[in-house]
């Protein structure tokens, strides 16, 4: 049967899910039929899902499910999916892109096709890496993940969608790529744009002595130290970085600041790594080459200015 145009497909009834049997590795008694589809082969999709698609010549690729709609035959229910493509790096016909992208990188495009559920192989997680935050849901080396979009036409980018260092206006490619965040714009820059600026931490270690000092609490020579690790992602430091780490412990100094404690207590060590404490002895923060941004500041909406 082949597949309905764009047009027709919307006038089918829209579906909320669809199971799908996967048999592409079962025994032959499932595909004669004589023994029914074990349930690990089974697969309930809903919009929203990110798939693993059969393309030709036993190429996989990877898409998003748009919708599900079911076209009534005299017969029978035929099932339909729109698919969103996502492009991985070596899709992107457009070089000066396509270097912005990593290995396990997938960009979303506005590609959408019609496809059959026969074609869809299983689902996949694709994880949405929000790109200007500080921190986010951790992102294995080997892990599909996926931070902007593009409108396309074929395999050639017409406009892409990303959130560019301010300096050099290109994007984040975390195989290539080492950034620090700008605690007090709160945008990411590419550490090549950074050289020549002056380190923050001795602002740092100044606001933070001030105010344990006025509210009383007593802070050791550690902690201060790893307040003043940058913010890092890319390379060594992985596709979403330390601030996962940091953050947390930031989270927990503002929080005794505000309970008026005069001890930190212990549970900021919790978020403690070796590799964490080398930073700290290694490092200090660098801030962003804007004028606005001369001094650093820290990431938190109730922290003072200094």
């Amino acid at each position: 049967m082949s597949r309905p145009s764009k047009n027709n497909f919307s006038k089918f009834t829209p579906c909320h899910e669809l199971e799908v049997a996967n048999v592409m590795d079962a025994e032959d008694d499932v595909l004669d039929g004589k023994k029914k589809v074990p349930d690990a082969m089974m697969h309930t999709f809903r919009p929203g899902d990110d798939i693993i698609i059969q393309g030709e010549k036993g190429v996989l690729w990877h898409g998003v499910i748009e919708e599900i709609r079911v076209q009534h035959l005299k017969t029978i229910y035929k099932a339909w999916v729109a698919v969103r493509w996502y492009y991985g790096k070596w899709d992107i016909a457009d070089r000066s892109i396509q270097n912005d992208v990593g290995e396990c990188e997938l960009v979303l495009s506005n590609h959408i096709d019609i496809i059959s559920p026969q074609e869809v192989v299983s689902p996949v997680d694709v994880i949405k890496f929000m790109e200007r935050e500080a921190c986010g849901p951790s992102i294995a080396s080997d892990d599909l993940f996926s931070q902007w979009s593009m409108d396309t036409t074929g395999k050639g980018a017409l406009r892409v969608t990303f959130n560019a260092c301010q300096v050099c206006k290109k994007a984040y490619n975390p195989d290539r790529d080492q950034q620090n965040h700008c605690c007090r714009c709160k945008n990411w820059f590419h550490i090549g744009c950074l050289e020549g600026i002056p380190g923050g931490k001795k602002g740092v270690e100044k606001m933070v002595t001030e105010l344990s000092m006025e509210s009383g609490l007593s802070l050791d020579s550690e902690f201060v130290s790893i307040l003043c690790i940058p913010i890092s992602r890319g390379k060594g430091y992985g596709v979403v970085g330390n601030g996962t780490v940091i953050m947390p412990i930031w989270e927990e100094f503002w929080k005794a600041l505000e309970q008026m404690k005069q001890e930190m207590g212990l549970a900021w060590r919790s978020h403690i790594t070796s590799d964490l404490l080398e930073q700290a002895g290694e490092s200090h923060l660098i801030v962003c080459s804007l004028r606005l941004c001369s001094h650093a500041r820290i990431p938190n909406s109730t922290s003072p200015e200094y």
